[in-house]
């Protein structure tokens, strides 16, 4: 997901992967089984106040769903 404010790709636990070896031809052969994907591209755009929101609501979903007291600021949301 694109941060609105800064304009960084935020990478989360749930988009890692790991790398995989098999023992072939007797040697160990190291392969990355995740499917490729074209990374998103950057766009130049003004940054609105409905992305804004967007983006904070989606934090609010992800803090809700925590387990805890957890709550954040806007203070990390702008970091």
């Amino acid at each position: 997901q694109q941060n609105p404010l800064t304009g960084y790709f935020e990478i989360r636990g749930i988009d890692g992967h790991a790398w995989a070896e098999a023992w072939i031809d007797q040697r160990w052969v190291a392969f990355e089984p995740t499917a490729f994907y074209q990374l998103p591209s950057t766009t130049s755009s003004s940054l609105s106040a409905d992305q804004i929101n967007d983006y904070v609501d989606s934090l609010s979903q992800r803090q809700h769903a925590l387990p805890g007291d957890s709550a954040f600021s806007f203070d990390q949301i702008l970091t």
